[in-house]
């Protein structure tokens, strides 16, 4: 067993004991794995986006447009809270869209 596979196996028994077992890993040896970070905060580094950001960002616009016209009808100013963790991108962007 190679280093990287004897480090898999390793971390999958720690954290996923249930899904990966040491024979799959095995019997799978040969494929390539790549993760993907989805993640609406687009807070990973080294990233221009992250998947799932930009749909998030829509999604924010869209809320957006809802309201206002809801506010306009009413003659009423509302406060929007968006999701985020640490970095705030997505408020940022709805802001400037």
């Amino acid at each position: 067993m190679s280093l990287t596979s004897s480090l898999i196996s390793s971390y999958s028994e720690q954290n996923w004991p249930e899904l990966i077992t040491t024979a799959q890993l095995e019997a799978h040896a040969h494929l390539k794995l790549v993760g993907l970070v989805g993640s609406i905060d687009n807070d990973m580094s080294m990233t221009d986006l992250t998947i799932g950001a930009p749909t998030a960002l829509q999604r924010i616009c869209e809320a957006i447009d809802n309201i206002n016209s809801t506010a306009y009808s009413h003659s009423r100013a509302f406060v929007l809270e968006v999701m985020g963790r640490d970095c705030g991108w997505l408020a940022l962007m709805a802001g400037i869209a």
